[in-house]
């Protein structure tokens, strides 16, 4: 079967709710609590305007006119407030605005980068947080000396390093103490010998040549017994023999410092060895001053002994390169020089 076409009730509908609509209102205006105003209908030819809206006599609806009258004369809406520049709603939208018109340059943005990156490891109680520097800076290294000076040397050894060994020297007294200190190391280690200086000064005379040419058996006897020194038979003796070829020597060149200084030209040898393990225990010009000392009666004066001898009284500057004291003892002899000029 065919199914019934129902009607078309959107067409009647609006018919029906106009009438209820208007009914509503005509209801609505008789009551005295609601006071609308009725429905004004224009035509399509008709202008929407001021004249057409409000009405112009008193004889219109009492509640239409006074209700457009009340439209027509409400005040304009209220500008908003104006917001001092220091309120918190400015300031913020200051800050938007200027992010926005401004992009940050790239030294902030590496700026940026770098505050994020120090930051990283360290946290309070990570293992990776960097040391806190300490209040005060280590002391500074100790000067470079000679190889054969370590930090357990005896301090006079040290001294001896630091004052004298290497420094030329123009003493006659001197030049003949350390020519028997020398030869005193078949006993003793340099160190040895060092401590007991006092007592070699002492019981020699203070290595006068004069005074220790003197020296008879007697004295010779008493001298080996009183101090702990040269216990080896005949090295007593041979440093009075010694000091007996000094004066000769003294007497035929003017003095023992001329003497010895005539084997390096009267200027000290200065050598470049880097490391102490280069420096020789002889040379050439010791072998030379060993032999002609022999010759003039000298006793313990091998060349090795000799080598050592000039090491101690200047006429060689066998100090490393390295070392402190290399520069030092050579502007100490230049200066010397020019003084006696």
């Amino acid at each position: 079967m065919a199914q019934q076409k129902r009607p078309a009730l959107w067409r009647t509908q609006p018919k029906v709710i106009t009438s209820q609509r208007t009914a509503s209102f005509s209801s609505s205006s008789s009551s005295p609590a609601l006071k609308r105003p009725p429905m004004l209908l224009l035509k399509k030819s008709d202008h929407i305007s001021s004249e057409n809206i409000v009405p112009k006599s008193p004889e219109q609806d009492q509640a239409g006119g006074s209700l457009f009258n009340k439209i027509k004369s409400s005040p304009k809406k209220k500008k908003a407030k104006k917001l001092s520049p220091t309120s918190p709603t400015i300031s913020i939208l200051v800050e938007r605005q200027h992010f926005v018109d401004r992009a940050p340059s790239l030294r902030e943005l590496q700026a940026q980068r770098k505050a994020k990156i120090s930051h990283y490891g360290r946290r309070i109680g990570s293992a990776k947080s960097v040391p806190e520097k300490p209040l005060f800076s280590p002391p500074p290294a100790s000067k470079k000396r000679c190889g054969w000076i370590t930090p357990q040397s005896d301090p006079v050894n040290v001294a001896y390093h630091d004052h004298e060994w290497g420094v030329p020297v123009h003493n006659d007294k001197l030049l003949f103490e350390l020519l028997t200190l020398a030869s005193a190391q078949s006993e003793l280690s340099w160190s040895g010998i060092l401590a007991k200086r006092d007592l070699y000064r002492t019981a020699f005379s203070g290595f006068d040549p004069s005074i220790l040419s003197t020296y008879d058996a007697a004295r010779i006897a008493e001298t080996r017994s009183s101090v702990d020194i040269l216990q080896q038979d005949g090295k007593v003796e041979s440093v009075i023999e010694n000091a007996r070829r000094v004066l000769q020597i003294s007497h035929e060149f003017g003095s023992f410092d001329q003497y010895i200084w005539s084997f390096v030209n009267n200027k000290p040898i200065v050598t470049s060895f880097r490391m102490s393990s280069q420096v020789p225990i002889k040379s050439s010009r010791s072998e030379v001053m060993s032999k002609d000392l022999i010759q003039k009666g000298f006793r313990g004066v091998a060349p090795a002994i000799i080598y050592s001898f000039m090491q101690a009284s200047g006429l060689t500057n066998d100090h490393i390169v390295h070392c402190f004291r290399h520069k030092e003892v050579h502007s100490h002899h230049s200066n010397s020089m020019l003084h006696s000029i």
